[in-house]
């Protein structure tokens, strides 16, 4: 005879002669698939976990300007979805962060979570985007959601609906990290004073019943393809180029001739 599942408390279940499932959920993508997939499972009733490696959710699709075949506005469609993820009491967004370890088996995960310095407190940080603005480094550094066709400070916002909207720091081409030579303007800027270059990479362990995986893609190197010219003749770009220069916001926006 099938018995009824008891909640024990919060997602853990349990049927009589079983061990307790948990009925938490991991979802490791934050682009438009692991977004969809964690508001369906969050109207079910299920806790999510919803992990991303880059500062904010949004993946691909933040990036484009139009869809295939409709051609309707890429971020019109995500942009909603953001906010709701960003909002629901059943998702819990950690963005910057990684899986590093799953042990267990269906029903009882144990899933360690590595969470990345950001270098900015997020309980902090407004978004006002004051730190960006007082950063001294003039040069910049390459933005990867404009395909590497603009450019960056390395405090930035990744983009301007971005969930969390948090400011994040660059390790790497941060002048203060990377060498010890700056006068730390942004911490000066930022009157909420969430900046924090003490912060240090931090692990977690959560418990879930599943994990739905939605990693995504990386765009492959034309540069690779050496014949095409690609990265040497300024009139051969990539698919990836040709949206980022289309649409109409960003840095880049300009007609693109086919």
């Amino acid at each position: 005879m099938l018995h009824k599942p008891t909640l024990l408390h919060g997602n853990v279940y349990e049927r009589k002669g079983m061990e307790a499932k948990v009925g938490a959920v991991l979802v490791v993508g934050g682009g438009i698939a692991g977004i969809q997939a964690s508001l369906d499972l969050a109207e079910s009733g299920h806790y999510v976990y919803l992990i991303e490696s880059s500062p904010a959710i949004g993946g691909r699709m933040a990036q484009l300007d139009k869809t295939f075949p409709t051609n309707d506005c890429a971020m019109c469609i995500v942009s909603p979805k953001l906010v709701e993820a960003g909002r629901h009491t059943n998702i819990k967004v950690l963005a910057y962060s990684e899986v590093a370890g799953v042990e267990g088996e269906p029903g009882n995960f144990k899933v360690t979570i590595r969470k990345k310095p950001r270098y900015v407190d997020l309980a902090k940080c407004t978004g006002c985007g004051e730190c960006i603005r007082a950063c001294v480094f003039k040069k910049g550094v390459p933005s990867e959601f404009e395909g590497g066709l603009a450019r960056r400070k390395p405090i930035y916002i990744l983009f301007p609906q971005a969930i969390p909207l948090k400011a994040v720091v660059d390790r790497e081409s941060c002048l203060f990290l990377s060498k010890g030579k700056c006068a730390k303007s942004c911490m000066e800027a930022c009157l909420a004073g969430a900046i924090d270059f003490n912060q240090q990479e931090e692990m977690i362990t959560e418990t879930v019943g599943s994990l739905i995986l939605c990693p995504g893609f990386d765009e492959f190197d034309a540069r690779r393809l050496a014949a095409y010219g690609y990265g040497r003749l300024a009139n051969v770009i990539t698919s990836i180029d040709a949206l980022v220069k289309s649409r109409h916001t960003g840095e880049n926006r300009c007609p693109v001739f086919l």
